[in-house]
């Protein structure tokens, strides 16, 4: 296993997580439920320090692909420039989502502007983290980048 391979598996975490834990934590402020509401603000937590961790293998992973026949260098710095802005977007919304948790072990309750802000900078993460797995996808995926060449030998490059 290299850090490609790392790299990719652990890449479809934070895009599945953040939208999952929006819709949990949507519905959980509609049916006023405590233990849903905090299991969401723990996904989210999660997506968090699990986005930094694909982040972190996303250069040792560059070193091995970009190597590879039929790569571009703009494809692969496309994708690094989107990930930048969903791993901190996503970083930002653990930490939100903790300061949330921890706010609601006191007496009062969380204030809706908390919340409000939990659930938009969540719904940016999730869109910056799909445009960040959707360039990823060019890098390789002939099938999805309409090259129809077995193994990804030509690209189309959505920087173009």
């Amino acid at each position: 296993m290299n850090w490609a391979h790392v790299h990719l598996a652990i890449n479809h975490i934070p895009v599945v997580l953040v939208p999952v834990a929006v819709a949990l934590l949507a519905w959980a402020l509609a049916s006023r439920s405590a233990d849903v509401t905090q299991a969401s603000l723990g996904l989210l937590v999660a997506a968090g320090v699990i986005g930094g961790a694909v982040f972190l293998t996303g250069a040792p992973a560059e070193e091995v692909v970009g190597r590879l026949p039929g790569i571009s260098a703009a494809t692969i710095e496309a994708h690094e420039e989107a990930g930048e802005a969903a791993a901190a977007t996503t970083g930002l919304v653990g930490l939100i989502a903790l300061g949330v948790l921890v706010a609601g072990r006191g007496p009062q309750p969380v204030p809706t502007w908390m919340m409000a802000a939990t659930i938009a900078v969540a719904l940016a993460a999730a869109g910056l983290l799909a445009r960040a797995a959707n360039l990823g996808s060019y890098i390789r995926h002939a099938e999805i980048a309409g090259a129809g060449v077995a193994g990804g030998g030509a690209r189309l490059d959505p920087a173009e």
